[in-house]
């Protein structure tokens, strides 16, 4: 009789555990969702930040601060703080003098597309954790085609005379690259595109002042925007127009 009642106890006592643990996690995930950037619920109007309405203003002196390094983007972030900024647009950048790419370059002027650059991740961390620390909100652009304009496509590395993996003539010219590798199905590209996006959302969204956006003013067709919803079906993010 004892070891029954024993038996009964300790399975309620687990069922009254499995319940608190349960629920537990669930008000955290539901806390932790709501602490991020989103559109209020109150007013859609509106955006939402830890629970808060809030008015996004803001300007900075690039449109890529995740390139730039210590002291130069703190003191840049403190001096838009003060003035009651809490908002800046950030694309993924590459072009400037001083930037670096998202793949190891592994002799001058080749780079290997299957290894990453260590140096433009951690540019991104230092940048996102600076951000949140004010409370700023970061509007992350995805592509910037304007980064194989010019001598940009020359010396950038999803030119296949510029890394390992690709077999020259994959890609005609640099209009196969945003928007041509899916339009034209180059599947050679659009691999390493994926592999870049999974890599970049699986960093930005362990932050919750993050909203995603597709092009930097582009032209492409309205199927490039295919890979927003890749991403929501990988993370719950907040995305803008497809535009900056």
């Amino acid at each position: 009789m004892y070891s029954v009642y024993s038996t009964k106890f300790y399975g309620i006592l687990v069922s009254v555990l499995v319940l608190f643990f349960t629920t537990t996690f669930i008000e955290k995930v539901r806390a932790q969702s709501e602490s991020t950037i989103q559109p209020s619920q109150q007013n859609a109007w509106y955006w939402q930040y830890e629970g808060q309405p809030v008015v996004l203003i803001g300007a900075s002196d690039d449109d890529n601060l995740f390139q730039w390094t210590g002291k130069e983007l703190t003191d840049h972030l403190d001096e838009m703080a003060s003035v009651g900024g809490n908002y800046v647009r950030n694309t993924m950048s590459d072009r400037d003098e001083g930037d670096v790419y998202a793949f190891r370059e592994i002799k001058e002027g080749t780079y290997d597309l299957d290894q990453w650059n260590k140096e433009y991740w951690n540019r991104l961390e230092f940048f996102l954790q600076e951000t949140s620390k004010r409370d700023i909100i970061v509007q992350l652009t995805l592509w910037d085609h304007f980064d194989m304009s010019g001598a940009g496509w020359d010396r950038h590395p999803l030119n296949p005379a510029n890394n390992v993996n690709m077999e020259k003539g994959v890609i005609e010219d640099k209009d196969d690259v945003y928007g041509g590798s899916l339009n034209k199905e180059i599947e050679e590209v659009l691999a390493y595109q994926r592999r870049y996006i999974d890599k970049l959302i699986s960093v930005t969204t362990q932050y919750g002042n993050v909203l995603y956006n597709i092009n930097n003013e582009g032209s492409q067709s309205r199927e490039w925007v295919i890979i927003g919803p890749i991403i929501s079906k990988k993370k719950r993010v907040v995305m803008t127009d497809r535009f900056t």
